[in-house]
């Protein structure tokens, strides 16, 4: 048994919530998402319950390619939530320069490599504009550290 397994049974967890926590379970794992209404696949990173996703783009042997809006839908504590992606596909992952609106008004808007953030980062959030560099999917402008796909220390923080 694992050491985080151990620590996540003393705390009471049982082995399915564990693995949906730490995203190894069948559900949560990354994977390519089917398009509603089309016979098409996008890359998911962050796959959740009930979630739908719908693509106003071009689909190419299957997957999107090219520019397209991509918009998520999923519900959290009961409330349905919607975030819009405007953004460039290729074989279904994010190239270029890429923009959300999530429900609550955040903008993000980041450059992407084979659906990593790498490049200018810029969030508007709460009244407040947070400008940042990512570099291979790690990020840090001295107030924060984050890491996708990648454990920060991988990143040398």
């Amino acid at each position: 048994m694992s050491a985080r397994l151990a620590i996540a049974r003393g705390w009471g967890l049982d082995d399915e919530i564990y693995a949906r926590l730490i995203r190894s379970h069948p559900d949560t794992v990354p994977r390519l998402h089917k398009l509603e209404g089309r016979d098409c696949l996008i890359k998911n990173d962050y796959p959740k319950v009930r979630e739908t996703v719908t693509y106003e783009g071009a689909c190419k042997a299957g997957v999107s390619e090219g520019p397209g809006t991509t918009t998520w839908r999923s519900t959290v504590n009961g409330a349905w939530l919607e975030q819009t992606e405007t953004e460039t596909s290729r074989k279904g992952q994010l190239n270029g320069k890429g923009e959300s609106r999530s429900a609550n008004g955040d903008v993000c808007i980041e450059d992407f490599v084979d659906d990593r953030p790498d490049g200018q980062d810029t969030l508007l959030t709460n009244g407040r504009t947070v400008v940042g560099l990512w570099n291979d999917s790690c990020f840090d402008d001295k107030a924060f550290e984050f890491a996708i796909g990648r454990t920060l220390e991988n990143c040398g923080f």
